[in-house]
C-alpha cells in the first residue's frame, strides 16, 4: 500500500515538473506557428522528442521513476501537453521505439540536447537510463560562485530557448500538415 502511494506521488511530481516545463514553450510555439495541428504530435519525430523531454524532466524530479511509473508519467505528461488522449502515445513510442526509427531517434536526441542546455550533463544519464548525478552548479557555496552559476543558469536557459525554436518550431513549421 505505501509502494503505491509513493509511487503515485512520484508519477505526479513527474508529470507536474514536465508540464510545468514544457507546457510554456508548448505555448510559446502554437502562438509563433498560429496553432499546432492534432495529428502533428504523432509524428515518430516529435513522439521521441517530447517522451525524451517529459523523461528527463521527470527523472531529474525524481530519478527512481522506472517502468510503469515513468511510463504513467510519460503519457498523462504527454497528454496533459498536447491535449489528446493517453491511449493514443503508448503504443506509438513502443512500436517507434523498437523499430529504432529514424525520425523517432532523433527527436530523443534533439531532446537530450535541449536537456543538457537546461540541466547541464545532468540530463545525460536519462539516455542510459542511470540515476541523476547532482547538478555541479547546485553544490557551490560561496556568494559569487551562486552568483556565476546563477548567470550559467540564465545563459543555459537562453541557449535552452534558442535550440527549442531551432528544433521543435523549425520541425513543425515544416511538415506538410494542414493548420488548424
Amino acid at each position: 500500500m505505501l509502494r503505491r502511494a509513493l509511487s503515485a506521488s512520484a508519477v505526479r511530481r513527474g508529470r507536474r515538473a514536465a508540464v510545468a516545463t514544457i507546457a510554456p514553450l508548448v505555448e510559446g510555439s502554437r502562438a509563433r506557428l498560429n496553432g499546432i495541428p492534432d495529428i502533428a504530435w504523432l509524428d515518430p519525430y516529435l513522439v521521441g522528442f517530447m517522451v525524451m523531454l517529459i523523461t528527463i524532466i521527470a527523472r531529474r524530479e525524481n530519478e527512481w521513476l522506472q517502468d510503469e511509473a515513468l511510463c504513467s508519467v510519460q503519457s498523462q505528461a504527454w497528454s496533459e501537453i498536447t491535449g489528446l488522449q493517453t491511449e493514443l502515445i503508448g503504443e506509438e513510442v513502443l512500436l517507434l521505439s523498437s523499430a529504432r526509427h529514424q525520425q523517432f531517434e532523433l527527436g530523443r536526441q534533439h531532446a537530450l540536447a535541449l536537456g543538457l542546455h537546461l540541466y547541464g550533463g545532468a540530463a545525460r544519464a536519462t539516455m542510459d537510463g542511470a540515476a541523476w548525478p547532482a547538478d555541479a552548479a547546485q553544490l557551490s557555496t560561496g556568494v559569487a560562485d551562486k552568483m556565476v552559476n546563477m548567470a550559467e543558469q540564465i545563459d543555459r536557459h537562453d541557449a535552452a530557448l534558442a535550440l527549442w525554436s531551432d528544433t521543435f518550431d523549425a520541425y513543425v513549421a515544416q511538415l506538410p500538415l494542414a493548420k488548424p
